[in-house]
């Protein structure tokens, strides 16, 4: 007669929920993060992770679920582009998302991230620094465009030229670096912003020393360390100057409110289960058309 024996449990052993055991897998589950994406377990894997983080109100609300008939299908698809984006780069999940910022439908890195990440990378021998030196005239005087409206045919902004002035500065970023001991740097001036037309952003009057900081530090990293971002290191930054020179023309970006948690929650279980998603209302003839930005 044969007898089936049952395994007895492992003496000591820790019992994880299973939301907690799903995200310290993350990292391990694939060391590449290719398989999240071109295989059905590994992708199927990223959008359980993708849900857990969308619910939660830490992770920034360009990135969680929005009003809309497809918010939930997009809520899922950023935060599982976010949660690759933090694989292939060694970086804690949560840290990526929330350094990502979203300007005119642009993405774009914090500079603080992308200082921060040069300097931990090993590139550089300790840390990027700067030198600041003051140019005459005090100040420097520009015209600057203001944005005065939405131009509904064109579809984009309508600006107009005010005159402004901004500090007249020199900053240089500088670093060593750490296998030839040779010091690089790369200078930004005020009136670089204003002939590049980054000035057009209103920081450069009222913050003008830290944005050149940004603005020279990301050209130092990109020359010298860009795989630091994986060649991904536009910041946001960069994005806001380009965006109030009026550039971005095409996008029409029309605010939102933001779901709740749990409305987030409900909408993406939903999604995933494969349950038919109800549609969204439709809008009132009275209801005012969102603003422009």
């Amino acid at each position: 007669m044969t007898t089936t024996s049952t395994p007895s449990p492992v003496t000591g052993a820790t019992k994880h929920p299973p939301q907690e055991t799903e995200v310290r897998t993350l990292v391990a589950h694939d060391s590449g993060g290719v398989d999240l994406l071109w295989t059905e377990s590994g992708f199927a894997h990223a959008q359980r992770i993708a849900r857990l983080f969308a619910a939660s109100p830490l992770v920034p609300e360009h990135l969680r679920v929005k009003k809309g008939a497809d918010a939930a299908v997009q809520t899922l698809a950023n935060v599982t582009i976010a949660l690759l984006m933090a694989k292939r780069m060694n970086e804690d999940p949560l840290v990526t998302m929330q350094s990502i910022y979203i300007v005119s439908g642009k993405a774009g890195w914090a500079s603080q991230y992308l200082i921060a990440r040069a300097n931990k990378s090993g590139v550089f021998r300790g840390r990027i620094s700067w030198r600041e030196k003051k140019l005459s005239p005090e100040r420097l005087a520009f015209t600057r465009k203001v944005k005065v409206g939405w131009d509904e045919g064109r579809n984009r902004p309508i600006h107009e030229e005010k005159p402004a002035t901004m500090p007249n500065l020199s900053l240089v970023a500088f670093a060593t670096l750490a296998d030839t001991g040779e010091v690089v740097s790369f200078e930004v001036t005020s009136q670089m912003a204003v002939d590049e037309g980054w000035s057009d952003n209103t920081k450069y009057s009222t913050l003008a020393p830290l944005m050149l900081r940004y603005r020279s530090a990301a050209f130092l990293v990109r020359l010298y360390a860009p795989d630091v971002m994986l060649g991904r290191s536009t910041t946001v930054e960069e994005l806001e100057d380009i965006a109030a020179s009026g550039q971005f023309r095409q996008v029409a970006h029309e605010e939102e409110t933001p779901a709740s948690p749990s409305t987030a929650r409900e909408a993406l279980m939903t999604l995933l289960d494969e349950e038919p998603a109800a549609k969204a209302p439709a809008a009132s003839a009275d209801e005012p058309p969102p603003d422009r930005p």
